[in-house]
Order: C-alpha cells, then structure tokens, then sequence
C-alpha cells in the first residue's frame, strides 16, 4: 500500500496519461535481513528463509514492501507524488560462514499531474450509480448477517472461526475466548487461528493488544497461543510494547514483557532507536521490581519481602521466583528468559545491527 501521497509508482521513464512537471531526484534504500539473524548469532547461520517456496517468496515480497514504503516517505518528504524508474534488486551477502540478503530498491521522486479529460457540461446535476454485482450483494448480506450473529453469540468450534475466516470479521475478543475455553485442544487448530489473525493488518491487532482484554487473560495457555500466533504472522511493534512497559497498570507491563520475546522478522536502521528506548524501559521496569517492604516476622524480627505481581503472595527476599506459583520476582514465568538475559539479548541485537547496517 502506497503512502498517502503517493499516487503512483512505476518501473518506467514516463507515465501515460500524465505529465511529469518536476524531477526531485534519487530515492533508494537499502535492507538487510537473515532468517532468526539474532536468536542464532553464536551459532553457525542457517539458510536466510529456509522451509516452502511460498514461505520463501513471502518473505521477498514483505522486504519489498518495507523498502517501497520507505523510498514513497522520502518522496513525500521531497514534495513528490510519483515515482518513476523503480529498480529492484535482491543480492546475496556471504562470508565466513554467515549468510544474508540484501535488497535495494532505487527510483526518481517526481511531480506529476494527470492530464485533463474534456468535461461533460450538462446544465442538470448528473448521478453516478457504481454498478454492484449479485456476488458482491450477496456477500455483503451474508457478510452482515454473520457479524451479528458471531457479536451476539459466542464463538463453539473451529469451524465458526473458518467462517470468520472467510468473511473477514474482525472478531479478536470472541477468539481470546475460544481461546480460553479451549485451551486442552488448541494445538491442533493453531494453523487455523494463525490464518484468522494474519488476514488482519498489524495496525489492528496492536489496537487489540492495547485493550484491557490483553491484559487480563487470565490463563497462561492462552497467553502461550497468543504469542506462538504472533510469531506465526510475524507481528511485532516497538510503540505498543513500550506503551505498555510504561503502562500504570501492572498486568499491561508484565504482558509487555512476554511481547518483548517476539522475534522481529525485519529490522531496519530506525529500528536502533527503538531498541535503545525498549533496553531503556526494560532498565527502568527492572528498578521498579520487585517492591520490598519490611514485615515482623517469628519473634518480632523484621524481614523484608516481596509480593508476587501474579498470585499476590509474599515472598522473603532470598527468593527470586515465587514460593507459591513460580513466578519470577518480575512477574512472568520461571521458563521465560530472566530480565537480566532479555536485557542481554537487546544489547547484542542493537550492537550486531549497528553493524550489518552501517
């Protein structure tokens, strides 16, 4: 999807049907991607994209996309509304072991105008009807009456979700829900409800993640599906996680931290700013955790202690997980990544960047 302002793009020199009336010069720009680059970065590189043909061509489109939404920025930035000459390339990059692809794109920022059609001149105001086709018709009916039914009525089986599948009802309450309330056999439809989320732009389901339904999931398992999907579709947004690690709401930034662990699939050079505010954040939320506060203990002595962010029990200082529920003093699981390691991992993610993107 083209910019705003941006009203055409094209591989040639001139445009039919237009009349170019400024050239504002070169815009190009340049990505660099390896398949889980971060997660495997001690270890030997694997195959940049690895499994389908189609998984393969997904991905090469996705960094396309990323690099034309980037040079229509820089030609709205110009003043243009075109760009002409679009060249793609897809290079391979390899060495020592390590293996990676890098796209560049390069085309011209221009001003253009269409040419003017000759005006009907008709002293009466004259109605333009769009035509509809009976399939559009019906699906619109059918698309109606199966919104009403699924807001008003909860989600039963797989088979409901296929349904929202194919109308592209925008449904992510109802799913958590399901989600819940089938939490034993979920593994076997997660392809299903990867579909259901990927049909949706990210900008929607950041939309739901901000909402208090995020927040209160209250079973683990759900939480656990939510981020394999996530993964699966690739979603992952610096503002929304921030948003939420600064959060008042307690529950928002314990979530936040599991979003953290997310793998993004593309990273780009704006993108070391907003892993310096993420480590930022994650630094200031790891001097917030966990509160002490001093108790009488047996025989009148004072002790401090802590109270676990998730089942609010107090635990003694010499504990970093919870006696009662495992969790860390931080408020996720004992089997996710302590605040320390996910620190880490930031760091290492924004000093490799600093050099595959210099």
């Amino acid at each position: 999807m083209f910019s705003k302002n941006i009203e055409l793009v094209t591989t040639t020199s001139n445009i039919e049907g237009w009349k170019i009336q400024k050239y504002l010069g070169v815009v190009s720009y340049q990505l660099v991607i390896g398949a889980n680059i971060f997660r495997d970065v001690f270890a030997s590189f694997r195959d940049i994209f690895g499994g389908s043909a189609k998984g393969y061509q997904k991905d090469l489109n996705e960094m396309k996309k990323i690099a034309l939404q980037n040079i229509e920025k820089e030609t709205v930035k110009k003043g243009g509304n075109v760009i002409i000459g679009l060249n793609v390339d897809f290079d391979e990059v390899s060495g020592g072991g390590k293996s990676m692809f890098m796209l560049s794109v390069i085309g011209t920022a221009a001003v253009a105008k269409k040419h003017e059609q000759d005006k009907l001149i008709d002293n009466e105001n004259i109605s333009i009807v769009n035509q509809v086709s009976s399939e559009e018709l019906n699906f619109k009916i059918k698309f109606d009456e199966m919104t009403k039914k699924y807001k008003t009525n909860s989600i039963q089986s797989i088979e409901d979700i296929e349904v929202l599948i194919n109308y592209k009802i925008e449904l992510f309450d109802k799913i958590i829900d399901f989600i819940e309330s089938h939490s034993y056999s979920i593994k076997e439809h997660l392809n299903i409800l990867t579909e259901y989320f990927s049909i949706f732009q990210h900008k929607k389901i950041s939309e739901f993640l901000m909402k208090r339904k995020f927040s209160n999931m209250g079973y683990e398992s759900t939480k656990e599906t939510l981020l394999k999907i996530l993964n699966n579709i690739g979603w992952y947004d610096f503002d929304i996680i921030n948003k939420l690690l600064l959060d008042d709401d307690i529950k928002c930034r314990v979530n936040a931290l599991y979003l953290v662990e997310i793998d993004k699939k593309y990273y780009q050079k704006e993108d070391l700013k907003n892993l310096y505010d993420l480590l930022k954040n994650l630094e200031e939320y790891k001097l917030s955790y966990p509160v002490y506060t001093v108790t009488k203990g047996s025989f009148g002595k004072e002790k401090q202690v802590w109270e676990c962010l998730n089942c609010k029990k107090q635990n003694s200082e010499k504990y970093s997980n919870c006696e009662y529920c495992g969790n860390q003093n931080y408020g996720i699981p004992s089997k996710y990544d302590d605040l320390e390691k996910i620190k880490s991992t930031i760091s290492l993610k924004i000093q490799t960047l600093v050099k595959l993107l210099k």
